[in-house]
């Protein structure tokens, strides 16, 4: 199966001290600016801020808007960026949109908002990635992942009756439904630092393939770490790829991969914004949107095929479930 990799285009690159600015010159229409903060992971972890920059330069290319992104170390960073940006009067007649780039960005919102920065000018908006409560005052995406992890488990259970790592409840439920606590979680990190951590799961990856069959790396680039070990050593082990098509990073270890197309929910929601409607502060797709789906690698097509025929509906059921939790945690 074809993996898709983004190449990020080097375009007037502008390098200010601190907290990396990059943007154009000349931007094609002048009427809207989209500032973006890319998740403190950075561009380049093969999976979800790649995917990002997908969606956003997609966007970009489609509406001619000048596009200005931000590199920073933390979301801490980001405060007075933010701060300043809400602060600017913008020309009659003119938008700016800050797009926060993943739900690490909470802690930005929230000290924002003890700051007094809300509510922002007319003509000025936030969107933040991958947040699903509705207690802020900023607009957000979310793909609730929770039906394609759920089949992930009933893919584990149907290729034997391994013990599985899992990073996700619906996950364990697939793998076991009726003793969803003999799966192992494992968390490494209790902050988004989680999600950057290849190198630390790759030194774990001995002790864990010594004792499990089957793994679901539920933690962005932290992922890669594994699929470097499953390529390095050889073993009877099965792993899940995650965000996108990944089979070619361990392609003799992936059964399939689990797909968000976070770019599209991007597109579609700049559609909304460049066309000036009324955009909810919350927007949430599921499986039936077509945005999140498990993708087989070559030679499970079948087995995916037919185990999505077969629990399609009670995944859909345990997405609607965990949406009302995610929404009113």
């Amino acid at each position: 199966m074809r993996s898709i990799r983004y190449i990020i285009p080097v375009i007037l690159l502008t390098i200010l001290t601190g907290c990396t600015k990059t943007g154009p010159d000349s931007p094609a229409r002048d009427d809207v600016t989209v500032h973006w903060a890319i998740s403190p992971g950075g561009l380049g972890d093969m999976g979800y801020n790649d995917i990002i920059f997908g969606g956003i330069s997609a966007a970009a290319s489609r509406y001619d808007f000048g596009l200005y992104y931000y590199r920073p170390e933390s979301a801490e960073e980001m405060v007075p960026v933010v701060e300043q940006w809400a602060s600017e009067p913008q020309a009659d007649g003119t938008r700016s949109l800050f797009v926060l780039g993943a739900s690490d960005y909470e802690v930005t919102v929230r000290a924002l908002m003890d700051k007094g920065v809300f509510p922002l000018p007319e003509d000025k908006d936030i969107m933040m990635l991958e947040y699903f409560a509705d207690d802020l005052p900023v607009h957000t995406i979310g793909i609730v992942a929770m039906s394609a992890a759920y089949l992930a488990g009933c893919v584990a259970d149907s290729l034997s009756d391994p013990q599985s790592l899992a990073a996700a409840e619906a996950f364990c439920l697939g793998a076991d439904p009726e003793h969803p606590d003999s799966v192992t979680v494992i968390e490494l990190s209790d902050g988004y630092s989680g999600f950057y951590m290849a190198d630390s799961l790759y030194r774990m990856c001995p002790d864990l393939t010594a004792r499990y069959d089957f793994f679901f790396p539920y933690a962005g680039g932290t992922a890669l770490g594994m699929y470097r070990y499953m390529r390095d050593y050889s073993g009877p082990w099965m792993v899940v790829g995650m965000d996108m098509d990944q089979s070619d990073l361990a392609p003799d270890n992936m059964c399939c991969s689990m797909i968000k197309r976070i770019d599209r929910a991007i597109v579609l929601w700049m559609d909304s914004y460049i066309r000036g409607e009324e955009i909810p502060l919350r927007t949430i797709h599921g499986m039936e949107s077509g945005l999140i789906s498990l993708s087989p690698s070559e030679g499970y097509e079948t087995l995916i095929e037919d185990v999505t025929a077969r629990h399609r509906d009670r995944a859909i059921e345990i997405e609607q479930i965990y949406t009302e939790i995610l929404s009113s945690r």
